[in-house]
């Protein structure tokens, strides 16, 4: 399976300014140059991390499901992190033939459940994942 994952200038390009574009929240967006680049860099690394030769994140749902817990869960914007993870998560799909099929209200929805504090981030991804499981599809394929 051949993925294209994101890169930092797809984060600033596509994701952060779709972002200013498409959400209007009162709290405005900081710029990028703002951002904690380390974090932000290590965000990015996760989905193509390789344990022992093996992918540790092998299906494109776990690789989507990378870009919206982490960047939600390690802050690495002073603000709307929320709403980068959704866009970020959407445009990987959306490169990689794939599409969310839940409205942006319940995506949105489910970042802010996922942003609570946790004690458990294991269970807490598994459940980022399973979220993207039943609210993603082939792009061309039909909903069942």
């Amino acid at each position: 399976m051949s993925v294209y994952y994101l890169t930092l200038g797809d984060i600033q390009t596509i994701c952060f300014q779709a972002v200013k574009q498409l959400y209007k929240f009162n709290e405005p967006l900081p710029e990028f140059e703002t951002r904690y680049a380390q974090k932000l860099e290590a965000v990015l690394s996760i989905p193509e991390t390789e344990v022992f030769g093996k992918q540790a994140h092998p299906t494109l749902i776990e690789k989507a499901a990378c870009y919206f817990y982490y960047i939600i869960k390690n802050h690495p914007f002073l603000n709307g992190n929320k709403r980068v993870a959704v866009i970020a998560t959407y445009v990987f799909l959306r490169l990689n033939d794939h599409e969310l099929t839940a409205s942006w209200e319940a995506v949105y929805d489910f970042a802010i459940l996922i942003s609570q504090p946790t004690k458990n981030h294991e269970k807490e991804f598994k459940q980022v994942i399973e979220f993207l499981e039943k609210n993603t599809r082939e792009r061309g394929r039909p909903l069942l």
